[in-house]
C-alpha cells in the first residue's frame, strides 16, 4: 500500500510540476506577443507616407518638380545640398558631404527614398563612403570612395 501511494503522490506533483511549467509558458509567451504586436504599432507611426506613383506621376512635367523632391528630402530627413534635372528621366541630388545620388522620374519615389536611407546607413555601419549612388535601375550602383 505504501508503494502505490508514493506513486500517486509523485503522479500528482508531477503533474502539478508540468502544470505550472506550461502556464508559465503561456504567461511568457502572451506577455512576448503583447509587446511585439505595441512595438509594430509604434513602428508604423513612425514611418511617413510618401505618395504612390513614380516621380513623373507625382511630381508632373512642371518647372516645380525640383521642390517637389526637395520637400520630400526633408520630409525624410535627408540632408542634401543640391537638386537639379539630368536628362529627360532623372535628377542629381549632391547631399552635403559631397556624394551624389541620382533619381529616375520613371520610379517610385518612396522605394527610391528608402533604398536611399538603407544605403547610407548600411554604408555608415560598414565604415565606407560613396562617391555615387545611382538608383535609377533595379539594382543599385554604388561607386565607392577609396
Amino acid at each position: 500500500m505504501l508503494r502505490k501511494k508514493r506513486t500517486l503522490s509523485n503522479r500528482r506533483s508531477r503533474r502539478k510540476r508540468v502544470g505550472k511549467i506550461l502556464g508559465i509558458l503561456c504567461l511568457s509567451i502572451g506577455i512576448f506577443s503583447v509587446g511585439f504586436l505595441l512595438f509594430l504599432r509604434k513602428s508604423d507611426v513612425l514611418i511617413r507616407p510618401i505618395p504612390e506613383g513614380s516621380l513623373s506621376q507625382v511630381l508632373g512635367d512642371n518647372d516645380d518638380s525640383i521642390k517637389k523632391i526637395e520637400k520630400s528630402l526633408k520630409e525624410e530627413k535627408v540632408v542634401y545640398k543640391d537638386v537639379k534635372k539630368i536628362g529627360s528621366s532623372g535628377y542629381e541630388v549632391t547631399l552635403v558631404s559631397g556624394e551624389k545620388v541620382l533619381l529616375s522620374d520613371t520610379k517610385d519615389l518612396r522605394s527610391q527614398l528608402s533604398s536611399l536611407q538603407v544605403i547610407i546607413s548600411r554604408l555608415t555601419m560598414e565604415g565606407k563612403r560613396f562617391s555615387k549612388l545611382d538608383l535609377r535601375f533595379d539594382r543599385p550602383a554604388i561607386v565607392l570612395v577609396k
